[in-house]
């Protein structure tokens, strides 16, 4: 039910029982389609600028967004602006400094982080929100 209206650009809060694979596809396919409509950024700078974030409370809660993202939704996101598809970050606690910074190299349309994470790599200027118009909370 939530779908066209966050797919429409509407904000909206949903609630749902438990870690649940609809709940993922409403955070990441209107997320999804947010970045196509976007332009993308040639910023090979040393921040990071995406435009969705999706935050989640847990490491383990992140690393299921993101395997439920690079598995079922972004392999397939291939267009004119994403030959390659679109690609996230994801960040925790649990992932390396040196895979952190390899991942945001790459300016990443999507980051899907904790929020201590994020707000520490916002911190060191590793990340900035400025492009930010797609927010999530999981």
């Amino acid at each position: 039910q939530v779908l066209p209206l966050a797919l429409a650009g509407c904000d909206v809060l949903c609630i749902a029982r438990g870690d649940s694979i609809g709940k993922t596809l409403a955070l990441l396919l209107p997320a999804l389609a947010h970045i196509e409509e976007h332009k993308t950024s040639s910023n090979k700078g040393p921040q990071a600028t995406p435009v969705a974030v999706v935050l989640a409370p847990t490491r383990e809660r992140v690393q299921r967004i993101q395997d439920e993202a690079s598995g079922k939704i972004l392999k397939d996101s291939k267009s004119n602006k994403f030959p390659d598809g679109v690609w996230s970050a994801c960040l925790h606690s649990g992932v390396k400094k040196q895979e952190v910074s390899r991942a945001l190299s790459w300016n990443p349309p999507l980051i899907i982080s904790t929020p201590g994470r994020l707000v520490g790599l916002v911190a060191d200027r590793a990340v900035s929100l400025q492009r930010v118009t797609y927010f999530a909370v999981a």
